[in-house]
């Protein structure tokens, strides 16, 4: 069975240093290489970008989670 993340993160703790290090550069890097994060950012701004310049309209919240009502206006 897989640890938990508290698990791991224990164990890891016990480490030395290096291999500390070693583990934090690791983690960072699959971050970095997350493409699926970095096409949802690229379309977000895209997105934004056509909507400042008028080249598509947005959508009133109540229409979008109509079960929000008139509390949607507040936040």
């Amino acid at each position: 069975m897989p640890q938990t993340p508290n698990k791991l993160l224990a164990d890891a703790l016990k480490l030395p240093v290096k291999q500390r290090a070693y583990l934090v550069e690791e983690l960072l890097a699959s971050l970095e290489e997350n493409d699926d994060l970095d096409s949802v950012i690229d379309e977000a701004e895209r997105r934004w970008q056509r909507y400042k310049d008028g080249k598509i309209k947005g959508i009133p919240v109540e229409e979008i989670f109509p079960e929000l009502g008139t509390s949607a206006k507040k936040a």
